[in-house]
């Protein structure tokens, strides 16, 4: 093998291994941000529960709010992990690129 293709096969190595860190990287700010979601849905639920416990007119009003906010919570837990595989994805193949080169 030449000194040439032998420079060649590490480029295109490189670039790979780059863009697959630019995914992962990406993906991650993705994952905070539906963290951040999830927190912010969670500390709705906290309130509506305390509202529920406070208030007493309107306890089936808070109860319907506290099922969307779990409805949405489960669908974001969902995307979340759905994200975590894809990392785990992502970090098996550079491993292997690595291993590979």
């Amino acid at each position: 093998m030449s000194s040439n293709d032998y420079r060649e096969k590490n480029q295109v190595a490189l670039k790979h291994l780059e863009n697959s860190v630019s995914s992962i990287v990406e993906k991650a700010s993705q994952l905070r941000s539906q963290l951040d979601l999830t927190r912010q849905h969670l500390k709705q639920m906290e309130e509506a529960v305390e509202s529920v416990k406070k208030q007493d007119g309107k306890p089936l009003e808070t109860l319907r709010k506290l099922r969307t906010l779990e409805k949405d919570n489960r669908d974001l837990v969902g995307r979340l992990d759905q994200g975590r595989a894809m990392l785990d994805r992502l970090l098996s193949k550079i491993k292997f690129i690595e291993g590979k080169s």
